[in-house]
């Protein structure tokens, strides 16, 4: 006879109140959290290594309280990071290839077009707001909340 024992773990829990309801995100330990802390300006990058009670605990020995995270910075997805991936290649890559087309064909006039110029700035800022747009970013209020919750009480209710 073969006996599977486990134990379920503990999630962390985002729920954020919309207009039609509630949406929850999900974080296990061993997941990378991205949080500033009430007090701090800058955001701290941590990997969760376990969830207790109303503590998040990571790296060796440290710990944090539910109470005291102010804002959460979560990723949207690839497809954003892609593009402004593609965008900053663009711009940059559209100013040398008309140099050396103009250093090559020995254009008479500027070396460097400003038409390219203007271009590739358009490439730039688009790849610098995609950037900006990759992360989502969670203020901790009434309609943000978190919460820790434990799969195995939910098993056995």
């Amino acid at each position: 006879m073969i006996c599977f024992l486990g134990k379920a773990q503990e999630t962390l829990q985002i729920r954020c109140h919309r207009l039609g309801g509630i949406k929850t995100i999900s974080l296990m330990p061993g997941e990378t959290l991205e949080l500033k802390l009430k007090g701090q300006r800058h955001y701290r990058k941590m990997e969760i290594t376990l969830l207790k009670d109303s503590s998040i605990f990571y790296g060796e020995n440290g710990r944090i309280r539910l109470n005291q995270i102010k804002s959460i910075k979560l990723p949207r997805g690839r497809l954003y990071t892609t593009f402004a991936t593609v965008f900053s290649y663009a711009g940059f890559g559209f100013v040398f290839l008309d140099t050396s087309n103009n250093l090559i064909l020995q254009r008479e006039g500027p070396l460097v077009n400003q038409k390219a110029l203007t271009v590739s700035a358009y490439f730039l800022g688009a790849a610098l707001l995609l950037k900006h747009l990759s992360v989502k970013r969670i203020r901790i209020n009434q309609r943000h909340s978190l919460r820790i919750i434990d799969e195995e009480f939910f098993r056995f209710n």
